[in-house]
């Protein structure tokens, strides 16, 4: 009498199905918790974040700030608090009467003659005070309230370093304004009033520039003190440090492009975390991608072994399933580590027009977005075919001729739960990505924009305009 063969899972007489079953679930299982850590790691970019900010949440953050509750962040609060007791109470805010003056009397098209009686007792005892603008502390206590909002602590910094810039404009004006107040002086005779504008105009240019403020602000400042020195012989130095000050700045900005997964337009601070960042995004795209495609595949043969012997040999679909899975998964770890600015464009293309709110949010982003077109997910669309394809025509050459089907069948669940697992890594890779980047750029803003870029050499630049400004 014959012995009955053997029976194994996935290999029974009546084509039991414990085996597909098991495969079946662990692929459903993988993708959803792959599909779910991919949404929590997109869902907290730096543009989700700042897109998904409640307005009325954070009105409601600065009255939390302003009310000092015990469960409040601490962390930049303490930096306010430096920065407040660091900086000496600043005069500025005369200044800004004094812009209004002359701004109210051009309306009535007063001339600066007639106006300087009512702006001089304005400008009197302001040649040695602090004239700040204190742009830094505005900038901490915005961060905090974003950090209550919730945002995270980089990007919360960010976000309020990129705040539109009302300091600049008012800058602008005043530069031209005492320049005009001066004219006006000189050609009337008046020196003492001319010599105070002077003082006036140079020391608030020196105390923007010097300041611990918003970079771009320092930069405009500088640019505008050396204008105002410019053929002064006594301050060639001091101009050539402005110079030089801006010089190392631009010079750093240059070969720190814009982040593409950041918020606003400063150059990127951190870009080792932000590649790191971008890499793990494009493989959370691309395997997200791969295990659905992989997944509709294995779903549309699993009605097969339901009913049908697995029939693959020693264990030959399951080899051939993870082999074209792990073969693909090669390919997306060397396309994420190609270097050049491709991968980082297909990202900001696939942000722009399917994860921004709302998609493509200015006209420049939209037109370049119209003509672009991401390579990215046809990669990982053609190399999820193509590996799905190779393994199954290998494992129909390989299996019986009565149980091809199934072993076809079985080698695509094989490549779904493998490609599925893959794509929980890269959920995972993605948050600890983006917990990586925001830490960093945390640091870095807290460090300052400037010192982050430069190094010690922007703030060395300005070492004789600090010893211009004490005299």
């Amino acid at each position: 009498m014959r012995s009955k063969p053997r029976q194994t899972a996935g290999n029974t007489p009546n084509g039991g199905s414990s085996g597909p079953l098991l495969l079946g679930g662990l692929g459903f299982a993988l993708t959803i918790a792959g599909a779910l850590l991919a949404w929590a790691a997109l869902g907290q970019l730096p543009m989700a974040q700042v897109a998904g900010v409640d307005r009325e949440a954070l009105r409601a953050g600065y009255v939390e700030l302003l009310r000092t509750s015990p469960a409040t962040p601490v962390n930049i609060r303490s930096e306010i608090l430096q920065t407040a007791m660091a900086t000496p109470t600043s005069q500025f805010g005369r200044l800004q009467v004094v812009a209004m003056l002359i701004a109210q009397g051009y309306a009535r098209d007063q001339s600066p003659d007639v106006l300087w009686p009512t702006i001089k007792p304005y400008l009197e005892g302001l040649e040695g005070a602090k004239l700040d603008s204190l742009s830094g502390a505005f900038e901490l206590t915005a961060a905090e309230a974003n950090h209550l909002a919730p945002m995270h602590d980089g990007t919360a910094r960010q976000a309020a370093a990129n705040m539109e810039d009302v300091h600049a404009p008012v800058l602008e004006f005043l530069f031209e304004q005492l320049q005009r107040l001066r004219t006006s002086r000189s050609a009337a005779g008046d020196t003492a009033g001319a010599a105070l504008c002077t003082s006036i105009l140079r020391h608030l240019l020196a105390d923007w520039t010097l300041e611990s403020g918003r970079v771009t602000l320092r930069l405009l400042a500088a640019d505008l003190l050396a204008r105002e020195l410019e053929g002064d012989r006594e301050c060639a130095g001091v101009v050539a440090a402005l110079r030089a000050f801006r010089k190392a700045y631009r010079d750093a900005a240059r070969q720190r492009p814009e982040a593409v997964l950041g918020v606003g337009s400063e150059p990127n601070l951190c870009p080792a975390e932000h590649l790191n960042l971008v890499r793990s995004v494009a493989a959370v795209f691309w395997t997200l991608l791969a295990t659905f495609v992989s997944g509709a595949l294995a779903v549309g043969f699993f009605g097969v072994l339901l009913f049908k012997p697995a029939g693959a040999r020693g264990g030959g679909a399951l080899a051939l399933g993870a082999i074209a899975a792990v073969a693909s998964l090669v390919v997306l770890i060397l396309t994420v580590q190609t270097p050049g600015g491709a991968l980082i464009d297909d990202v900001r293309y696939i942000l722009l027009r399917h994860l921004s709110s709302p998609p493509a949010t200015n006209a420049a982003a939209a037109r370049w977005a119209s003509v672009y077109y991401a390579q990215l997910p046809r990669a990982a669309l053609l190399t999820t075919l193509f590996a799905s394809a190779a393994a199954a025509l290998a494992s129909w050459l390989i299996a019986e001729k009565t149980r091809r089907v199934s072993c076809v069948a079985m080698t695509l669940l094989t490549l779904w739960v493998v490609t599925g697992t893959g794509c929980v890594a890269a959920g995972v890779w993605g948050r600890r990505a983006l917990n990586q980047y925001e830490t960093a750029l945390a640091k870095a803003h807290q460090a300052g924009v400037l010192t982050s870029l430069t190094g010690l050499q922007g703030e060395d630049a300005l070492r004789p305009v600090r010893v211009w400004r004490a005299k």
